[in-house]
């Protein structure tokens, strides 16, 4: 079965829509900062739910809901401080990395200086994941898979480090297929392997060596 990573539509790993704020918006917004996904979700300040995959290994793969449970508005970065490893409940299934978060129709918000949807207090809002395969050997998750949030893996922390960077510093970049041609090779997969599986370009694989040997 080929893996198939599913985008945006217009950029390759993920086309989204900005609001960018004005002036007086930026000023009443000037001392708050982006919160960590993963530092909210342990703290019991925000809870995911409702997650499942859309049968493709890579790009806007996850979809799921972010739940404030506080009596405030949150606002999480959309390039995540850490990267969300995404374990799956089916053992057949692949596990994700997830390395960005957008409104489920892909908007966000921008103040000039940083990326971030903002959670409303007490509200559901339902989201999509930028995310990585991680286990190249398994099904794409689908519909009826879900995920919950653990540890990456000691294994991973270096390449995940990698893309999280390479995503940060270069937001505009067609970089996909790259990323997650690298997430697999920094586990040892052959590349002759994955392009039985997976469509990249020879840019795509210079780009994953590049980043693998940083």
């Amino acid at each position: 079965m080929k893996i198939r990573p599913i985008l945006f539509a217009v950029l390759a790993i993920a086309v989204v829509s900005a609001l960018v704020l004005n002036d007086s918006d930026n000023a009443s917004l000037a001392s708050n900062r982006a919160a960590d996904l993963l530092g909210e979700i342990r703290s019991g300040n925000v809870a995911l739910t409702s997650t499942h995959g859309v049968d493709a290994s890579t790009g806007a793969s996850v979809l799921g809901h972010l739940v404030n449970n506080t009596s405030k508005n949150i606002r999480v970065a959309v390039n995540l401080d850490r990267p969300l490893f995404m374990r799956n409940s089916n053992r057949r299934s692949q596990n994700m990395l997830a390395t960005q978060v957008f409104n489920r129709d892909g908007t966000y918000l921008r103040d000039g200086k940083r990326s971030f949807i903002t959670l409303k207090a007490n509200k559901r809002i339902p989201v999509t994941f930028i995310a990585y395969c991680v286990d190249f050997e398994k099904d794409n998750p689908t519909n009826i898979d879900s995920f919950s949030i653990s540890d990456v893996p000691a294994e991973l922390v270096g390449i995940s480090g990698k893309i999280q960077r390479y995503e940060r510093e270069n937001p505009d970049a067609d970089s996909g297929a790259a990323l997650q041609l690298a997430l697999w090779l920094a586990q040892g997969e052959s590349i002759r392997e994955i392009r039985e599986k997976f469509v990249f370009t020879p840019q795509d694989e210079q780009t994953a060596r590049r980043l693998i040997n940083q």
